[in-house]
């Protein structure tokens, strides 16, 4: 979801953000197939370095 509209991906996926400063960055991935059935990841962590 990028500012509140949802993105269409298949198996694999990346996103590019701009702002994004040093230190830990946490997120969650939302789901649903085609099913409609639907899921939400557990929050996330990663460190970036600039």
């Amino acid at each position: 979801m990028s500012n509140g509209t949802p993105d269409t991906f298949s198996l694999a996926w990346f996103r590019n953000h701009t702002g994004i400063v040093s230190g830990n960055q946490s997120f969650k991935v939302y789901a649903n197939d085609t099913s409609g059935n639907m899921g939400v990841s557990s929050v996330r962590t990663i460190n970036v370095t600039l």
